[in-house]
């Protein structure tokens, strides 16, 4: 009887000790789209530091790993979809850092807070930014993007027997079929800036146009004596397949969830394993 209840004790101690460890210090997610190419992509398991920029402190058991399903079997169905309207608390303990310009970052989607984002945060509180031909201006300065942001490009070439893919492929630039090919003469693709330099520099390459995008110059709200809470404005690197702050907003700080910061290992939809992938630090 003794041996049973050590056993119970020392069960109990370990599940504590888990969902402490998944709640305040660190979580693993999986990358399920291409919208943060080339940092990240379809497929990457990746560790997130919760005490990075403080954990939060759960309202109730709807944010406590594992033991957050014991409301949806309790609660009715309104009383959930409330819970998720409901802004998280704004206290974190253990905080030693603030967010910085191009960290990478998981937060709770403003409008579906349920749903879990990892985009690169581009504007800070109190920040004025504005996107124009796809370049970013912070404080009236275009800020130097990641090397890893990708942009589209209506691409046409003179050849007309080699196929665009095999092209892709000879200069060994990675594509899905499915963006590129269009019922239009140009081809479309998302390109790095070293890409697109690879590409142009291809004999047969007749043109290569950026499908700009525009945001109008707008100012990222900060914390002040009226309860507003300090924002942040976050960017897929894929920038043209990535629903982030130009469609859902600003993401508040009681939204922050933590910092990525390793690529743990990554498989393909085929289940193979990316050897250049594992324990990889995200920049």
């Amino acid at each position: 009887m003794r041996k049973l209840i050590k056993y119970i004790i020392w069960i109990v101690i370990t599940f504590i000790l888990c969902i402490s460890l998944r709640l305040f210090v660190f979580e693993i997610y999986h990358i399920p789209s291409g919208s943060m190419e080339n940092t990240l992509i379809e497929g990457d398991y990746i560790l997130v530091n919760k005490l990075y920029y403080g954990a939060r402190i759960p309202n109730s058991l709807f944010e406590v790993p594992w033991l957050n399903l014991i409301p949806f079997f309790i609660s009715t169905s309104e009383d959930i979809e409330q819970y998720y309207k409901r802004a998280f608390n704004t206290k974190r303990i253990f905080r030693y850092s603030t967010i910085q310009q191009n960290d990478i970052v998981v937060f709770n989607q403003p409008h579906n807070q349920h749903i879990h984002c990892i985009k690169r945060c581009i504007g800070l509180p109190g920040d004025t930014l504005e996107i124009i031909n796809s370049e970013i201006f912070i404080n009236r300065r275009k800020i130097i993007e990641s090397p890893n942001v990708k942009n589209e490009y209506a691409v046409l070439f003179n050849r007309t027997d080699t196929s665009f893919s095999d092209l892709l492929n000879k200069i060994k630039i990675p594509y899905n079929e499915d963006w590129y090919q269009r019922k239009t003469s140009a081809k479309h693709v998302f390109l790095t800036v070293k890409q697109k330099n690879k590409l142009q520099h291809f004999i047969n390459l007749k043109d290569i146009q950026l499908l700009s995008y525009n945001y109008s110059s707008t100012i990222i709200p900060q914390r002040n004596s009226m309860n507003i809470q300090s924002c942040y404005f976050f960017l897929g690197d894929n920038r043209n397949v990535s629903s982030d702050s130009r469609s859902f907003g600003f993401v508040s700080e009681n939204q922050i969830i933590g910092k990525a910061t390793h690529i743990i290992f990554s498989r393909t939809k085929e289940g193979t394993w990316c050897k250049d992938r594992w324990w990889k630090k995200i920049e």
